[in-house]
């Protein structure tokens, strides 16, 4: 009896803990990361079928990653699910570290109000910074 009550008291941490965003026509669970760069991870899973489009991810100190899987791209998914994402977070600053050649990506940054702030130069590529603050 006191296992069950326990694990019943472990599971509704961890569903207190999982922090769920719905957009229009996604759906983002958050997964803590035990080890890596990243601190969070946030699937994107498209509402209709179920199927994970892509993932943003944050480190602790504001850097968000995103990647959408490549046949997703060009319908506006990121953008939908970086809204909803920025929206449900209480962080005042985020900000990205982009390739100066992914115009897609810098796009999508654009769109959601960050600002270019520098570009960075390191061996063979650069990269361009944005930032955003609430």
């Amino acid at each position: 009896m006191k296992i069950n009550i326990r694990i019943k008291n472990i599971v509704n941490t961890i569903i207190k803990n999982n922090k769920t965003i719905e957009t229009n026509r996604l759906v983002l669970t958050r997964e803590k990361v035990e080890r890596g760069v990243l601190d969070t991870i946030y699937p994107i899973v498209l509402k209709n079928d179920r199927n994970e489009v892509g993932w943003i991810g944050v480190v602790p100190d504001g850097e968000i990653y995103y990647l959408l899987y490549e046949k997703y791209r060009k319908h506006g998914y990121m953008t939908e699910a970086m809204t909803g994402f920025l929206d449900s977070n209480k962080r005042k600053k985020f900000y990205l570290v982009i390739d100066e050649n992914n115009k897609d990506s810098q796009k999508v940054a654009e769109q959601l109000g960050f600002k270019k702030l520098c570009k960075s130069k390191k061996d063979n590529s650069s990269t361009n910074i944005y930032i955003k603050k609430a």
